[in-house]
Parts: C-alpha cells; structure tokens; sequence
C-alpha cells in the first residue's frame, strides 16, 4: 500500500500513526539510496531533514489558500479543518520534539 492510500485512510489516531510509521519508512527508504537516486530532486522526497521538511511545511500551509489546486489535489477543503485541528497539529509537534 502505498502513502497515498494509507493517508486517505486515516480515520482515527490508530490510522493517523499507521501513516505516521509508514511516512518514516519511507524516509528511511529513500535516504537508503544511492545519493545519484535522489540528487536535484529524483527521489520521492524532496527535503529529508527536518529543517528543510519543517520550512516546506510552513511553506505550502502559508501559500495555500482554499480553492488552491494544491490544496484541492489532496481531496480535502482547507475550511474542513477546524481550529481544534490547528491546535491539536501544533501539539502533537511540540510533545515529539521532547517525548522518550
């Protein structure tokens, strides 16, 4: 199964961290590679520290708007996401960076 799959799938805080774990393999896999795979943007994922991940991420979010076809693309409206969500994103970041 690939990431999109498993994403569109996620229903629940089991399912989100089905994704989480399947993400992370991924990321292995691909900083597994030859760096001739995955050199000028080959591999499948284009920022594979942290910094360059988290900076994308604030990135996009900041240019997104909800009729974006970036966002469209993912098959969710932006204005689905309620500021609960927001909040719960920001925290769940915050635990991992200090959690054992």
């Amino acid at each position: 199964m690939d990431l999109d799959e498993i994403a569109e799938g996620v229903t629940s805080r089991e399912g989100f961290v089905r994704f989480l774990r399947a993400l992370l393999e991924d990321l292995k896999r691909e900083l597994s590679l030859p760096e001739e795979e995955t050199a000028w943007g080959g591999g499948d994922w284009g920022h594979t520290d942290l910094d360059g991940f988290l900076e994308t991420w604030a990135a996009w979010l900041e240019g997104v708007t909800p009729r974006s076809p970036q966002w469209e693309s993912y098959g969710l409206p932006l204005e689905a996401l309620e500021s609960d969500a927001w909040r719960w994103f920001a925290k769940m970041l915050l635990v991992a960076r200090v959690y054992e």
